[in-house]
């Protein structure tokens, strides 16, 4: 249990098809402020796949308009840490390695948003990320296979993210290129940083990076094909 409210307009299920829609889910501050939220969830299973594969195959996961509002206090404290009490610790099972069977052939999430009220750096900082859009196409934990992704977000003090590239899980990698423009980094520096630093960092910032990374046999590799950094 949260603690909290929590309400949904639409739960729709297929059982022909396996198809659930979720409308208008939300979840509110113990002030009844909202939290986190989502206009639809839909997620596509493919049952046949999944039996002739031996392993779970969903045709698609979308979510629309996510919205999640972060406040950290005075203190450090985030709004979410009352959420979930800490759990006792499990003996932990011998791993094989392997990972557990899973396809999903598209994973989209669109117009997110992430509301960010910081008052723990001496003067309060907010800021808004909007909108936030990823899709991931061929997703698979099987050996040596890729996925595509695409992933973007803007801020609303200036500056965008694009991410875009391949990417793996066995084993860990990723192959591609990211651009953060017009970025300010007046505002950023007050995100990250503590008003105590004994310099200022200001001006818009545009940064563009190729790059390829790898995890395997416990050994990570980070190479930097091409890079390109601009301060103005």
């Amino acid at each position: 249990a949260t603690g909290r409210d929590a309400a949904v307009q639409a739960i729709t299920f297929n059982p022909f098809k396996f198809h659930v829609l979720i409308d208008g889910f939300k979840i509110l501050e113990k002030n009844q402020k909202p939290f986190l939220g989502f206009d639809r969830l839909d997620v596509k299973l493919n049952l046949p796949a999944s039996v002739k594969n031996l392993a779970v195959v969903i045709d698609e996961i979308s979510l629309n308009k996510p919205k999640v509002h972060l406040i950290r206090d005075t203190k450090g404290h985030f709004n979410f840490e009352d959420m979930s009490k800490p759990k006792p610790p499990e003996q932990k099972k011998p791993d094989d390695g392997k990972l557990f069977p899973l396809q999903l052939v598209k994973l989209a999430i669109s117009d997110g948003q992430i509301l960010w009220d910081d008052n723990a750096l001496g003067k309060p900082v907010s800021e808004e990320v909007n909108p936030i859009n990823l899709n991931v196409k061929d997703f698979n934990t099987e050996p040596n296979k890729t996925a595509k992704l695409d992933f973007n977000l803007a801020l609303k003090s200036g500056g965008k993210l694009a991410w875009q590239g391949d990417i793996g899980v066995n084993p860990i990698l990723s192959n591609g290129g990211i651009r953060l423009d017009k970025s300010q980094l007046q505002k950023l520096a007050k995100l990250a940083l503590p008003d105590s630093m004994p310099f200022q960092i200001q001006g818009d910032g545009l940064l563009n990076i190729d790059y390829k990374i790898g995890l395997e046999n416990k050994k990570l590799t980070v190479t930097v094909k091409k890079s390109r950094l601009e301060l103005k």
